[in-house]
């Protein structure tokens, strides 16, 4: 992401971040700014491990929209083994989120099909992935698509009832504690915004003064940009709450941690009704295959860091390898 941003204030060129990922040595980027393929094009799919002859594993984005927390579990991943990410739209200039889950999983399905046509298809994803991940499982089984591996990393499913509509505030404060886990890890207590900045503008200002001290952010990144990965991850949030999902007559994998859930996400998972209390996190109520619990080390948060996310990557590939 601050190389992403700080090549927008050196050359005044966008480059997605997928496109960083596509061309992660310093000699293909210079030979990508210096040609037309500079022009941003968005592409919710993301190609960390093109290569390898298994079947391709897919996962979808967390809340905030980006796919750079796969790259850790990517790199314990052997050779052989294709790894697919799905980002979100709206981080990207010219580009809007998507609101609700049905339309997420509809553009993602799109996308895929241009790596894999038919299935059987892997899906899967950590967080507010495995929602998206759900849906797009859904949709792709009444198309009359298999699905042999649907999988959720740590995923908490949500109640059928109502749910508490949270104030901007909450969410802001929610988001910027979230973005500044990029530097700080997932033990960092929540920041606040001081009483003074009332405004939305002063509140975005303010975040990104303190990314930029905190080094998630690169000296010089305006407010715009933080309001832009604001903005994605509101429209999740949106989706989220809105979601009511049907039944699904499949089995489904979920990576559970064995650390207690994190005090500091259970007031915004408390406000969606959320299920982490359950030992199944609440997937028993909505498939009617079985649901496969396998705990893997770390918390919510830490189990896609390392060194948990090496176990986190094993305990996955084990599991789908049984449908080869």
């Amino acid at each position: 992401m601050r190389l992403v941003v700080t090549i927008k204030q050196r050359y005044g060129v966008n480059i997605p971040i997928a496109g960083v990922l596509e061309t992660p040595t310093v000699a293909d980027l210079a030979r990508r700014l210096s040609s037309a393929h500079a022009v941003p094009v968005f592409d919710p799919l993301v190609p960390i491990r093109p290569g390898g002859g298994r079947r391709p594993l897919f996962l979808v984005h967390p809340m905030g929209g980006n796919v750079l927390c796969y790259l850790p579990f990517a790199r314990h991943l052997p050779a052989d083994q294709p790894l697919y990410a799905l980002q979100a739209a709206g981080a990207d200039p010219a580009t809007e989120p998507l609101r609700s889950m049905e339309a997420l999983a509809a553009s993602y399905i799109e996308a895929l099909r241009r790596v894999q046509p038919q299935g059987p298809y892997r899906i899967g994803g950590w967080s507010f992935g495995g929602y998206v991940a759900f849906e797009m499982a859904r949709q792709l089984t009444a198309a009359g698509e298999e699905v042999t591996d649907l999988f959720v990393l740590d995923t908490t499913a949500v109640t059928p009832g109502e749910r508490h509509h949270h104030t901007e505030d909450e969410l802001l404060v929610w988001f910027f504690w979230e973005m500044l886990l990029l530097e700080r890890g997932g033990r960092s207590p929540i920041e606040t915004i001081p009483p003074h900045r009332t405004t939305l503008t002063e509140k975005f200002e303010y975040i990104a003064e303190l990314a930029v001290a905190e080094g998630v952010l690169p000296a010089g990144t305006s407010s715009a940009v933080v309001r832009r990965l604001f903005d994605v991850y509101a429209a999740h949030w949106t989706a989220a709450l809105d979601y009511r999902p049907t039944r699904l007559p499949l089995d489904l994998i979920l990576l559970r941690a064995t650390e207690p859930f994190p005090q500091e996400l259970r007031p915004m998972h408390d406000a969606m009704g959320t299920q982490y209390n359950d030992r199944t996190n609440g997937w028993h109520h909505l498939v009617d295959g079985h649901v496969e619990v396998l705990p893997v080390p770390g918390d919510h948060l830490t189990l896609m860091e390392e060194p948990h996310v090496k176990t986190t990557a094993e305990t996955l590939l084990t599991a789908t390898r049984r449908s080869d």
